[in-house]
């Protein structure tokens, strides 16, 4: 779980109005499951889960 007090979540809280995006997951990550409460998590502190495939352009 990204969470936590040294989580990249609190990390990323510190930065508001950057796209923040999740990638190279394990594929057993609770995070890829978009019916768990890790998801949910992360979406809610407005972080991205993009697709498999998903390109990002920078």
């Amino acid at each position: 779980m990204p969470g936590g007090p040294d989580g990249s979540l609190v990390r990323i809280a510190k930065h508001p109005g950057i796209r923040w995006c999740y990638t190279h997951l394990n594929n057993t990550n609770p995070v890829l499951d978009r019916r768990s409460r890790e998801y949910a998590t992360v979406r809610d502190a407005g972080v991205e889960v993009p697709l498999d495939g998903k390109v990002l352009f920078l």
